[in-house]
């Protein structure tokens, strides 16, 4: 595939994956189904956008073909109860409109997915499996566990689902005691437009153009973040979505309010104690205290496999002119992550040197 048609092919995926997988959960019902729809999906595309071209809708053309595999493996599989007369239907049928009072399908799968029947563990990875798209490999990266861990979270996760009958939809109000979860989504959702530039090379949340974050779903969100922290002991979400709140309200990289994340992060450590919450500390804790305080905070942690650790520390060496050790552990990063744009990025960083 020419370059240009994988990168297309990769932004699609990036940017489509979780929205086709939710619509088609909507209308199918089945997370297997879907799943496996919209990865023959875009193994379509992957043969046929060399030849044909991207197609102007690349999300949208995913769904559809994706919505024509799903019908062609319940025709396949009549024999399942019911399954004929649903592949019947939504042959005969547009596809259902969206219900509810939430216009984004991706939100209903988000509440499915975070489910308090399920194991804490079992969310997160279920999420971003389901909504960011992310391989196993990947999602075991980040929890810093074996590969085998977490494929097992996700088929005990979805098979929960279905035997308990889990809902896919957004609660009510009365069952929702904590947004917290909401507001950091949000949050994190506003600064996306400012995360990558021209290649969809990386660009660190100092060096962003805060012009281009949004400015109503930051609005939303810190509205959401006050809300909850007058409710009663703040969580691991709230405390999370307060410090993106804090973050959101800098003008500019320089007007951050290092003390009050530094402050945050220290409340999110007593409910929270992970290694990889003591990490992001140490990033604040660079900024108020200097990276010697950070580097010396840092060598206490045991992540020598996760690359965000070695980039962190190679970044505080940087900074204490300890250059040598900077570009071996800038070296460290790179060998521990296979994102191409995180690979260029740190290697952008190394040269600076």
């Amino acid at each position: 595939m020419p370059d240009a048609d994988g990168h297309a092919l990769e932004r699609a995926y990036r940017e489509s994956y979780g929205r086709a997988v939710a619509t088609l959960i909507r209308v199918f019902g089945d997370i297997d189904i879907a799943e496996e729809a919209v990865a023959e999906a875009f193994a379509v595309a992957a043969q046929r956008w060399p030849e044909t071209g991207v197609p102007p809708n690349p999300g949208g053309w995913i769904v559809t073909t994706a919505r024509n595999k799903a019908l062609d493996r319940l025709r396949r599989e009549s024999s399942r109860s019911g399954r004929e007369a649903e592949a019947v239907r939504m042959l005969a049928d547009a596809e259902p409109p969206e219900v509810g009072p939430v216009p984004d399908d991706r939100l209903r799968l988000i509440f499915t997915c975070c489910h308090p029947a399920l194991a804490a563990e079992a969310q997160i990875a279920l999420t971003l499996r389901l909504i960011a798209g992310l391989r196993t490999p990947e999602i075991a990266r980040a929890f810093l566990v074996p590969e085998a861990t977490v494929a097992q979270r996700l088929v005990r996760a979805k098979r929960k689902i279905r035997a308990a009958g889990i809902p896919y939809r957004v609660p009510g109000d009365a069952e929702l005691p904590d947004l917290g979860l909401l507001a950091l989504l949000l949050l994190t959702g506003a600064r996306r437009p400012a995360r990558t530039g021209a290649d969809d090379a990386l660009i660190p949340l100092a060096d962003q153009d805060r012009t281009r974050w949004n400015r109503a779903l930051i609005a939303e969100g810190q509205d959401l973040v006050r809300a909850c922290l007058r409710r009663n002991q703040p969580g691991p979400y709230q405390l999370q979505a307060a410090i993106g709140a804090v973050h959101s309200d800098a003008a500019t990289a320089a007007d951050t309010d290092w003390g009050q994340i530094l402050a945050l992060y220290d409340q999110l450590l007593a409910v929270a104690p992970t290694p990889v919450v003591a990490l992001n500390r140490c990033v604040a804790l660079a900024e108020v205290r200097g990276p010697a305080a950070a580097l010396d905070e840092l060598g206490r942690l045991s992540l020598d496999g996760y690359h965000l650790f070695h980039a962190t520390r190679a970044d505080l060496l940087r900074r204490l002119g300890r250059r040598d050790e900077a570009r071996a552990a800038y070296d460290a990063a790179m060998a521990r992550t296979a994102n191409g744009a995180e690979q260029s990025f740190l290697q952008r960083r190394r040269d600076s040197l």
